[in-house]
């Protein structure tokens, strides 16, 4: 949309100034190959603002043969709307309903710069271990996703306890998984949980608690309750998974469980993006 004014010299030349507003979108959209879970969804930046133009327009060429339009200038003035899609260029798309064909629950989440994939299996434990991703950064904090169709039998030498509050409300929403008639809903509100682990033991006696502190996230329904006893890695990860079909598990960890201000809000943000996608299928 442009307003024109043109100023002519002589009834046969002049200069034509247009002033208009300007839209345009630019971008692309990608869609990956099935051999990594990470899409690029692409990206689209948009914008619209002033512009001033202005051409030497001539009817008769009498200033030079042939010339008949000719550009003089163009100002492009500060745009007053920019939008830019998508905020994260990257999300993680689960993938065990995709490789095997079927519908199956699947999930997202987002993946900030500076992560990337160190651990993807399907199926490595047959009828015990359905998915496994591991997600890790230059910092050395873990993100990673579990789903097992079986609880897994906690086991191991140490006992932990720990402590849960509420960090962040969660994207995710329960209702029917893909592939079933099944509504889950009844799980209510989901939130990112901050996992305090307060004390530990070796072996059994009450009183041999010692206390710790080592600090995870997890995403858990909001009634979850607000302390647990797991015992070895297998137990922590049946105690903070959500049954969502099979049981599934999306946790944060820190090298010796302690977060900084800035580690801390950025685990939270990928815990709180997890959510259910379309499957493929």
């Amino acid at each position: 949309m442009s307003a024109h004014l043109i100023v002519k010299l002589y009834g046969c030349s002049g200069i034509d100034v247009s002033v208009g507003v300007d839209g345009e979108v630019v971008g692309t959209v990608k869609v990956s190959t099935k051999t990594s879970g990470i899409r690029d969804i692409g990206a689209l930046n948009m914008e619209i603002g002033p512009e001033i133009t202005g051409t030497l327009a001539v009817d008769i060429p009498v200033i030079a043969p042939g010339l008949i339009e000719q550009p003089l200038f163009t100002v492009n003035l500060p745009k007053f709307w920019e939008y830019h899609w998508p905020e994260e260029e990257k999300i993680y798309i689960t993938r065990w309903g995709e490789a095997h064909q079927t519908k199956y629950p699947t999930f997202q989440f987002e993946v900030p710069d500076g992560w990337k994939v160190v651990t993807e299996e399907l199926d490595s434990a047959p009828d015990v271990i359905r998915e496994h991703v591991e997600l890790q950064n230059d910092e050395g904090l873990t993100v990673e996703y579990w789903d097992f169709p079986n609880l897994l039998g906690g086991h191991g030498r140490a006992a932990s306890k720990a402590e849960l509050t509420k960090a962040a409300d969660s994207d995710f929403e329960p209702g029917y998984p893909e592939g079933t008639d099944e509504d889950y809903s009844y799980l209510g509100k989901f939130m990112v949980a901050k996992v305090h682990d307060i004390a530990t033991m070796m072996g059994t006696i009450e009183d041999d608690w010692s206390p710790c502190d080592y600090t995870s996230y997890a995403v858990l329904p909001k009634n979850f309750e607000k302390e647990k006893v797991y015992v070895g890695r297998s137990g922590q990860l049946e105690t903070f998974s959500f049954q969502y079909l099979t049981y599934h598990v999306f946790m944060a960890h820190a090298p010796e469980g302690q977060f900084t201000e800035e580690q801390e809000a950025e685990v939270i943000a990928m815990l709180k993006s997890f959510k259910v996608t379309n499957s493929a299928y």
